[in-house]
């Protein structure tokens, strides 16, 4: 029993290092992702495509 025991223990601990590793694996995924689709050319709207979009400029009283 006492062997049964130690084996037991050690497939815990695999486990939870398997579990860690594709966690790890995950972040870094998105992560990339991320930088990847982050690194685009975004330029901001020029002001007539906003003046005639849905953007309405509103002065306040």
């Amino acid at each position: 029993m006492v062997f049964g025991d130690i084996c037991n223990k050690g497939d815990n601990v695999r486990e939870r290092l398997a579990y860690l590793i594709v966690i790890a694996m995950l972040i870094l995924l998105v992560t990339f992702v991320l930088a990847v689709l982050g690194k685009g050319e975004w330029q901001p709207p020029s002001r007539q495509e906003q003046e005639k979009g849905s953007i309405s400029q509103v002065s306040l009283l």
